[in-house]
């Protein structure tokens, strides 16, 4: 098998299993429905991925690599109001979630919170800052 090929079947049973956990989550989803969407037999489907935590975990960390550049898109203007900065924020937050098909993102993290919390070393200062900031909120009695 080529790397160019080893590269298109690894996509081709990523988008599967991503279409197979965002409708189903992590518990409804079945290796057999994977291989079945990726019209591959388990067996290959095994070599690659030779789990479903695995498989997921792959599928986990692109998601949350898509997801956090928006961290830093709350605070670019700082002339706004935290108001119109929240606001903004949220807006764009809620299109990047639908435009992404990773709504199943939030429902794990629902499920197993320790997704995210195993996850999020690499972007630890990015996370901080964004806490920080509705903290302080908090403190000036801006939030609730």
């Amino acid at each position: 098998m080529n790397l160019e090929t080893s590269l298109s079947t690894e996509e081709v049973i990523l988008a599967a299993a991503r279409k197979v956990f965002e409708s189903k989550g992590f518990d409804g989803a079945r290796m057999q429905e994977i291989s079945d969407r990726a019209g591959i037999n388990r067996a290959l489907l095994h070599y690659y991925f030779r789990t479903k935590e695995k498989m997921f975990e792959r599928i986990f960390d692109e998601a949350l690599e898509r997801f956090m550049p928006l961290l830093s898109t709350w605070d670019q203007d700082l002339e706004e109001s935290w108001e119109l900065k929240l606001k903004r924020f949220i807006i764009k937050f809620i299109t990047f979630l639908k435009t992404n098909s990773m709504l199943f993102l939030l429902r794990e993290i629902i499920r197993k919170p320790e997704l995210l919390a195993s996850k999020t070393e690499k972007h630890r200062k990015k996370l901080n800052k964004f806490v920080l900031y509705f903290d302080r909120l908090k403190q000036e009695r801006l939030i609730l």
